[in-house]
Parts: C-alpha cells; structure tokens; sequence
C-alpha cells in the first residue's frame, strides 16, 4: 500500500506540513498550489520523497506547471489549484471534464480552502483544504492498494 500526502494552500507557512510528512512518512506529496516556495523547502528537507505541485494564484514560478497529471501506484490523478477552472464560483465541472480529458480518475484541487471530497462524471475529485493557515487547517493522506484508493482528511488542530 503506498501512502501519499496531499496539501493545498500553505500560503508561506509549511510548519504543518513538515511535521504531517515527518509523522505520515508518505511514499510521495502532492502540493495544489499557493505554497510553491513550501512545495520547494518540502523537496529540499525531504529529497528521498516525490513531490509533485502545481502553480496556484498567489505563486510565482517558471518551472512549475499550472496542472500535471501523475501515475502513482497505477492510479492516474489530475493535479491542479483550480484557478483557471472556476472552482469557486463556477463549480467542480470543469474540473471533472479536465480530468477526464487527462485521462485521471482522480482529480486533487485547492484554491478554494474548504475540504471536500465528491464523485462527478466518474472521476474522484478531492480538495484537501488550506494547510497552512486559519481556525481549523486540514491536509489529507490518499492510500492507494492495488488500484483502490481511499481518503482520509486529516485536521491539524484538535477540535475542542
């Protein structure tokens, strides 16, 4: 079973997601944007892990793709911070055709900061929520088994 740790949003703020990764020991990260300089310091205090991120509306890079598609544990997933897809106003569907199109049955989003998880047109779409901030931050852990998956959205901040 491979573990993936999947954040969006730090916004400058990685201390969660380093102590996530250092207690969640991941076989790979996925960062959906509006943390590059994050996603970067992740890759250089973790090099033995793939990270995989995406541009978000608050980062400014060259080298970091606006969306990727990845395979990990045979599962393709469609990685993108949904700026340039409405998500925050428009709704999950073209994201969903995004996705599809990129031939994913899974689709990692942020940009919104709220968490969800939901079924459209096939593909599996999932937004960790907003790591790096705010009164309840949240970031999630994909477990891939034989081409099965299953999320769990973690809370940084126990509830009181």
């Amino acid at each position: 079973m491979l573990k993936v740790a999947v954040f969006s949003d730090t916004h400058g703020n990685p201390d969660f997601m380093r102590k996530a990764i250092k207690e969640t020991a991941p076989d790979a990260i996925i960062h959906c944007g509006d943390g590059a300089r994050d996603a970067a310091a992740m890759e250089r205090e973790f090099p033995g892990i793939p990270l995989y991120s995406v541009l978000g509306n608050c980062d400014f890079s060259r080298d970091i793709p606006l969306a990727r598609t990845v395979e990990i544990g045979g599962v393709k997933i469609y990685i993108v911070h949904g700026h340039t897809l409405g998500v925050k106003y428009e709704g999950l569907d073209r994201l969903g055709y995004a996705a599809k199109e990129a031939g994913a049955t899974l689709a990692f989003f942020g940009h919104t900061h709220i968490p969800i998880c939901r079924h459209l047109g096939g593909i599996t779409i999932i937004n960790p929520g907003a790591a790096g901030y705010g009164s309840d931050p949240t970031w999630g852990v994909l477990e891939i088994d034989n081409g099965n998956i299953s999320w769990n959205l973690k809370h940084f901040l126990e509830k009181k």
